[in-house]
């Protein structure tokens, strides 16, 4: 099996050992992508092969551009199966026999679980529940999704996460996070290590952001390499001042600063 970006998506491909193509595996306007890491890698997302049940095993975003979910299908062609419920990230591991996986599962609102799934992705046991009890004594507000216009006409995805108490009528400080380089998914639906630290900030009265840029946002071979050759990523930083002028817009904000 292997991966290819030639039809302008990242997708799988079967092959004999000859070289000689035999099927497209996967196909539409989404990315086959891995789940693993915080930052989700652009790469990967083949999570397993059962030759004998002729089933093969991949996460992808495509039910949702923040998100990653695993799907099966065959290897003989068809529509994929989704087997991962509900939103956010979900990183797979396969046992060796590929009868079951460990599915370890979080969105922006809670951290991971684990849990066991058959290979039909049927829960069979919880190994340890998530912590978001744990955080109700501290007042989080989980973050909201939006995206902001570039423009060119493109939408990009942004991350704001507000004061519990928050009043649309008042005014508010705003604190940026920016990657801005490619290849690098910033907003997604996922417990990140700046949850904590967002929420700090936001108890005491600012907003958080994080956004995208559009060679890290995922959807596409044309976007990812649209920065290609230029060292300097100037398009990224008119995305990112693109989100910045749109965020002046807000009738609530302030003050702007970055990190």
């Amino acid at each position: 099996i292997w991966m290819s970006e030639r039809d302008g998506y990242q997708h799988l491909y079967l092959y004999d050992l000859k070289g000689n193509l035999i099927r497209q595996l996967t196909k539409g306007d989404y990315m086959v992508q891995s789940s693993a890491g915080r930052l989700v890698d652009l790469n990967g997302g083949l999570v397993g092969v059962d030759e004998e049940a002729g089933w093969f095993y991949f996460t992808s975003n495509k039910k949702a551009q923040q998100e990653r979910h695993l799907y099966r299908s065959t290897l003989s062609g068809g529509d994929p199966i989704p087997l991962t419920r509900g939103r956010g990230i979900h990183i797979v591991t396969f046992s060796p026999g590929l009868d079951r996986y460990l599915e370890s599962y979080s969105d922006a609102a809670a951290p991971p679980s684990l849990a066991v799934y058959d290979a039909a992705g049927r829960f069979q046991g919880e190994v340890s529940p998530s912590a978001a009890s744990v955080l109700d004594k501290y007042d989080f507000t989980p973050p909201e999704f939006s995206t902001y216009p570039t423009e060119d006409g493109l939408n990009i995805p942004i991350m704001l996460t507000k004061p519990a108490d928050f009043d649309p009528e008042k005014k508010y400080p705003v604190v940026v996070y920016v990657y801005g380089g490619p290849g690098s998914q910033q907003v997604l639906d996922q417990w990140a290590r700046w949850m904590l630290w967002n929420g700090i900030l936001a108890q005491e009265g600012s907003v958080e952001v994080v956004m995208d840029v559009r060679t890290g946002m995922g959807v596409s071979k044309a976007l990812e390499s649209s920065e290609h050759g230029r060292i300097y990523g100037l398009q990224n930083v008119r995305d990112l001042m693109d989100g910045v002028n749109w965020l002046k817009s807000l009738p609530y904000i302030c003050l702007l600063y970055t990190s």
